[in-house]
């Protein structure tokens, strides 16, 4: 679903949006084009088309929003949820991580600079972070290639909305970062991921 742009006139065929000159269907491919199919502005041919580079955050946003149609409905997905949420993104050794909050999950996703798999699809890849280390799973995502992901919250129903959505978002992606403070751990005090992350659920009666 990489979004391709015209080398003659600079054009963008974007695949979410498809062609309404040519009758394109929204969802369609570039690859999946016409051989016929032409630039709707210059007329120039598909060969004239050059893949165009996209941020991390933009392709992981694209490539779940593709999924969002075959699980709306689900009793895990939350509906008031009608968009992917994502945090900035930042570079760590040797790729980038963003926080992404779908209408099912938050999770955070470890992307290699290079674009290669650091392990086999479904293999677990600890990883460290500044708030300490995790246990990430390899797998692969459509648009964006291979990626690492962490689990922080699924489902995530108790959201009202695209803000509190985004606040827990970027509040996640904080945590992540942010090294801890040294404390003096008692029996009582939870130390699980899951502990830690409810601090990030709405508030509500």
């Amino acid at each position: 679903m990489t979004p391709f742009e015209c080398g003659v006139c600079w054009s963008g065929y974007d695949p979410a949006e498809g062609d309404p000159v040519w009758q394109i269907e929204p969802g369609t491919a570039f690859e999946a084009l016409p051989a016929h199919w032409r630039c709707p502005k210059c007329d120039a041919p598909k060969e004239k088309f050059l893949a165009k580079p996209q941020p991390l955050g933009e392709r992981l946003v694209r490539a779940w929003r593709t999924v969002m149609p075959r699980l709306a409905g689900l009793p895990v997905t939350n509906s008031r949820l009608t968009d992917v949420l994502c945090s900035r993104v930042v570079s760590t050794e040797g790729g980038q991580l963003a926080v992404v909050m779908t209408p099912w999950c938050l999770n955070a996703v470890w992307v290699a600079d290079d674009g290669r798999a650091v392990a086999t699809r479904g293999a677990t890849v600890v990883r460290a972070l500044p708030s300490g280390t995790y246990d990430f799973v390899a797998g692969e995502l459509e648009g964006v290639g291979p990626v690492l992901s962490l689990s922080l919250m699924s489902p995530v129903l108790e959201f009202d909305g695209l803000e509190a959505g985004q606040v827990a978002v970027d509040a996640a992606f904080e945590a992540l970062l942010l090294a801890p403070v040294p404390v003096q751990v008692t029996p009582t005090m939870g130390t699980s991921r899951r502990e830690l992350f409810d601090l990030l659920r709405p508030s509500g009666p």
